[in-house]
């Protein structure tokens, strides 16, 4: 595929591949994190360097801080494909790109400053070997300075709707290595118009699994370590209320919202704490059934609705 921005150059190694029919590459977009990267990397490579069944993928989007120097000294196994920009092309293209990149049957995306539970990933690819899902959405750790704890104690269990899945995990879905996807030919054009949406990972899966009954399995066993540092620029209220839910309307139009429910009653918590209140607001049957019209300019009405909703509240 042609980069849908900046130009991507992939780094240079002496030993090649010998074989392009991976199980599962593990997609790793980054910037300018070289010490968290080094310390998401590293056992990746010390564990699966040169494997026939797991690739590694690690694009680099314009780091100026060492980011490709380290690439290209570690890309001396047979089964990593390690790419620079010369310039910052976005979070959303760089995890798009990763996705065209990567060879394997399945992408696993992982955050640049996660880490990746070894045993847990091991577990994973024998479930991909004996389910053949569409998608595995996994438990996580979160790690702060005082204390360590699974997000979500659900119990492992298989769905085959994805509005099933949505509302049994909550937003955690949006946790990026977390989601291990079925790679299937999702268009370059219809993908664009989420670039800026800051969740393309969910996009991809949308777009993947969109008009299907897709076989979906959650698994209760964590299968990263993240901190609890987001970026600058996480807006969660316009975010979760604006583009996530649009996402969902662009890709799944045959989704039952009212399904969704729980879901976006997670959504809000996370955003606004346990208020009840606007629970209740967000919820009645006005606004439910706003949300629920497949007619665009409702479902815009309910989004202006939210917005000014929010508004009244703060964001914590």
């Amino acid at each position: 595929m042609n980069d849908i921005a900046f130009r991507v150059a992939e780094l240079p190694k002496t030993v090649k591949s010998s074989t392009d029919n991976y199980i599962i590459t593990i997609c790793i977009p980054t910037y300018s994190r070289l010490n968290d990267l080094k310390k998401c990397l590293d056992p990746l490579l010390e564990r699966y360097g040169n494997s026939t069944e797991i690739e590694i993928v690690v694009i680099d989007n314009g780091s100026s801080d060492g980011t490709s120097t380290y690439l290209l000294e570690q890309n001396i196994y047979t089964n990593t494909s390690f790419f620079i920009r010369e310039s910052n092309a976005g979070f959303d293209i760089n995890v798009l790109d990763c996705f065209y990149k990567a060879k394997g049957q399945y992408v696993h995306f992982l955050g640049d400053d996660d880490i990746l539970l070894i045993e847990a990933f091991d577990d994973l690819i024998v479930t991909i070997k004996k389910e053949m899902p569409d998608l595995v959405f996994s438990n996580y750790t979160v790690k702060t300075s005082k204390k360590t704890y699974n997000v979500s104690k659900k119990q492992t269990d298989k769905f085959t709707k994805i509005e099933s899945i949505f509302s049994y995990v909550g937003h955690y879905l949006t946790f990026m290595s977390s989601i291990t996807l079925r790679k299937q030919p999702a268009a370059l054009m219809s993908m664009n118009k989420y670039i800026n949406f800051k969740f393309m990972h969910i996009s991809l899966l949308l777009e993947t699994l969109s008009g299907k009954n897709a076989k979906l399995i959650y698994s209760n066993k964590p299968i990263a370590i993240a901190t609890d540092i987001n970026p600058a620029a996480y807006n969660v209220a316009d975010i979760f209320l604006n583009d996530l839910i649009h996402s969902f309307r662009l890709n799944s139009k045959d989704l039952d919202f009212k399904k969704l429910e729980p879901f976006f009653v997670s959504v809000i918590r996370h955003c606004i704490g346990s208020n009840i209140g606007i629970l209740r607001l967000l919820f009645n049957n006005d606004i439910t059934n706003l949300v629920g019209f497949k007619i665009l300019l409702n479902f815009d009405i309910a989004i202006t609705l939210l917005r000014r909703i929010i508004r009244n509240f703060t964001i914590t």
